[in-house]
């Protein structure tokens, strides 16, 4: 499923992938970011996260070695930090890449009407944006 969706990673960041994986385009799992801590970030950021099941054993050990000599720990406990957590790639450092976009972006199947069970509250209690006193829109 997320093999449509792939990240390339800018600046600095980017070398860094081209060093690792051999390439600075990579798999993520979605192509919507999310707000996640970084560690030693004060504030929560938006990040894509590295589809870790498309990385080959090389890249994957060439990640956690590269963490592991980053951070100061154990190849052990990088590997299993990132089996736990996911790897955030920073959504700011990045272009996202959709292929495909019709099979994610478009519902072939037709709406039933007749399925469709949502009771939609009519607008008529709302005042007219558009009466005579004002001549202005209020929404």
């Amino acid at each position: 499923m997320a093999k449509d969706f792939t990240v390339t990673v800018d600046g600095e960041r980017g070398e860094e992938f081209e060093r690792i994986f051999g390439t600075k385009t990579v798999h993520v799992e979605s192509p919507l970011p999310v707000m996640v801590h970084l560690e030693g970030k004060p504030e929560a950021e938006l990040a894509y996260f590295l589809d870790l099941d498309l990385l080959t054993n090389e890249q994957r050990q060439n990640l956690i070695q590269h963490l592991a000599g980053k951070f100061g720990t154990t190849y052990e406990s990088v590997d299993a930090a990132v089996d736990y957590y996911g790897l955030p790639i920073r959504a700011n450092e990045t272009v996202v890449t959709v292929e495909n976009p019709q099979k994610w972006l478009l519902d072939d199947a037709p709406w039933d009407k007749a399925a469709a069970t949502e009771d939609v509250e009519p607008m008529s209690d709302l005042d007219d944006p558009f009466d005579e006193f004002d001549g202005f829109d209020e929404y």
